[in-house]
């Protein structure tokens, strides 16, 4: 157990730091924010690809891409396989060079790392705030859902793409997230729709949300029913009979503390509130577009919170995710922009609520994320 803390929070505190500098530097000028930034990549992918990709039996699916792994042959095509085509390709590269079996999982850490890097180097002011988020919120579950991690970072960088009208990148890089899990085609129209939306008003987002809660308490059957039926269309059909119980720090055993049910609607009332100063801070950076993708995992929460169905849970896995961006926003507006005594004071006590979070997520062995061992 020792070992998953000094490796969770020892990634955070080289990541942060390595971040850092390419942060300061965005005030001197470009070129030595660049070379700054590209550094940081660099060392952040060595680190996460060596500490988090050389891990063994951490996270529930790792055996399952070990058994991937050794039941593809450089013979198979996609029709043979139950995953992506990209996904196969990476092991029959990997396969092509001789290597064992446990390269898949250091690749696919590879490449989630380098699509976040390159998101990160395009916002640097931001990075170090991301990489808290990511660390603290979403490397648990990236972790077990590897292919759909590596998606999430394709979907953003697509995205930053819309924000800059880079249309043909805008594609590509969906291409490339589909290429590693289906599901990421429902981000094209998606997308698209969000170039042409503002944020909306505040007043008209919180009673969204308000709605939310109370129209899913109320016909929350009729929800369930119609997420059930579509799940099978989404590719998730195969994840009916799991349980996601652990993901909210335990192992599918009852033990879970349940801390989502109250924690996120005060978070996400906390983002909302301050859509609108943000969007308008970071419209140069495309915020509207990052914040209006996790509004579909804001209003869809509190079915998430009732419902345990894991094909509901991954299909809402890449709006869900976008909170950890949106979130750092805010973190970085509050504490190096506003810096007016209420706001750093609710961007330290979210920061401290989310090291929490994950601490408790640590020793509770939430996700299969601990104990964590190299061999």
């Amino acid at each position: 157990m020792t070992l998953a803390f000094v490796v969770y929070l020892g990634v955070m505190l080289l990541l942060v730091a390595g971040w850092s500098l390419p942060a300061r530097k965005a005030a001197i000028g470009p070129v030595p924010t660049a070379h700054a930034g590209t550094q940081a990549a660099v060392a952040s992918i060595l680190i996460f690809t060596l500490l988090i990709g050389g891990r063994y039996n951490v996270g529930g699916d790792f055996f399952g891409y070990i058994d991937y792994y050794r039941l593809t042959s450089l013979n198979d095509n996609y029709r043979d396989v139950v995953f992506e085509p990209g996904f196969l390709l990476l092991i029959q590269l990997l396969k092509f060079f001789s290597l064992p079996d446990r390269s898949i999982i250091i690749a696919s850490s590879f490449l989630q790392i380098a699509l976040f890097s390159l998101w990160l180097r395009k916002h640097p002011q931001i990075a170090p705030f991301a990489i808290f988020t990511f660390i603290t919120l979403l490397l648990l579950d990236v972790n077990n859902i590897v292919r759909q991690g590596i998606a999430f970072f394709a979907i953003l960088l697509a995205l930053s793409a819309i924000a800059e009208r880079r249309w043909a990148s805008f594609i590509g890089w969906l291409l490339f997230a589909c290429l590693f899990h289906r599901s990421a085609v429902i981000v094209f129209p998606i997308g698209l729709g969000l170039f042409w939306l503002r944020v909306p008003r505040v007043s008209l987002q919180v009673g969204a949300l308000i709605f939310s809660y109370v129209f899913f308490g109320l016909f929350f059957n009729q929800v369930v029913g119609l997420f059930t039926f579509l799940s099978p269309f989404l590719g998730y059909s195969s994840y009916s009979d799991i349980s996601r119980a652990d993901l909210a720090f335990g192992r599918g055993n009852g033990s879970s503390l349940n801390l989502g049910i109250y924690l996120w609607p005060v978070v996400d009332l906390a983002v909302i509130l301050f859509s609108g100063k943000v969007a308008d801070h970071y419209k140069i950076m495309g915020y509207r577009i990052f914040h209006n993708f996790y509004l579909v995992a804001a209003l869809l929460q509190p079915v998430a919170n009732a419902w345990d169905f894991l094909p509901f849970a991954r299909g809402l896995f890449y709006f869900v995710a976008m909170r950890s961006i949106c979130i750092a926003f805010v973190l970085h507006y509050c504490l190096a922009v506003s810096q007016r005594p209420r706001d750093i004071v609710i961007a330290v006590g979210l920061s401290t609520v989310f090291l929490l979070w994950l601490i408790v997520a640590i020793s509770r062995g939430a996700a299969w994320s601990a104990p964590y061992q190299f061999f």
